[in-house]
């Protein structure tokens, strides 16, 4: 899997952060910048630095955050079990495009606008999440 502009696109109005490496940089995990996202594609950074998907990850919250609690309060009491318990296992029988597209659009909205990763790009390394983020920032 790549990282392409139809993964990042849908949380584009909703203030999606991204973490990118330098030139020199490239294989570090280390946060170099973190900016909004809209400026991503061949803005220049640098006399040699040029911002491009394949050097950059969206920083979002994987789906297991979603509690209960959570779900409750945005008013999704009846797509509780569909979000938190059952996703995983449907995108494994199913298949991730089928089970989003399958999302009612009250629901992705909400997943968008709190940037909860709906396409996978965590677990396939092109996402970073952000418990992690900010996890590292907590460590001296």
């Amino acid at each position: 899997m790549k990282l392409e502009l139809k993964h990042i696109a849908p949380y584009l109005p909703y203030g999606l952060k991204y973490q990118w490496c330098s030139w020199g940089e490239k294989n570090t995990t280390e946060v170099d910048t973190l900016g909004t996202i809209k400026h991503l594609v061949g803005s220049p950074i640098g006399v040699n630095d040029c911002m491009t998907l394949d050097r950059c990850k969206p920083i979002l919250r994987p789906l297991s955050d979603l509690t209960r609690d959570i779900l409750e309060d945005a008013g999704f009491a009846c797509y509780i079990d569909y979000l938190t318990y059952e996703f995983a296992g449907l995108v494994e029988l199913y298949g991730r495009e089928y089970v989003v597209n399958d999302i009612p659009y009250g629901h992705m909205v909400y997943l968008l606008s709190n940037l909860y990763d709906i396409f996978g790009l965590i677990d396939a390394g092109l996402a970073i999440d952000i418990n992690t983020l900010q996890d590292e920032k907590q460590t001296p």
